[in-house]
């Protein structure tokens, strides 16, 4: 989180999400199987981890 002193700026506009960017590389990894695989939707990244995993990322 970046140091930002808010006595130098009239506003603070920040576009875009807040998020980690670990998911990123399992969302990847469950759409590129999916471009190879377009009859198997059942894939998500969630299930390339699996509950438990999956249930740390998202309260992290």
């Amino acid at each position: 989180m970046p140091n930002i002193y808010y006595d130098d700026y009239d506003a603070i506009i920040a576009l875009g999400d807040f998020c980690s960017d670990e998911l990123r590389s399992y969302m990847f990894q469950a759409l590129n199987f999916y471009l190879k695989n377009p009859k198997n939707r059942k894939i998500e990244w969630y299930n390339l981890l699996g509950k438990r995993e999956s249930q740390k990322l998202i309260n992290k």
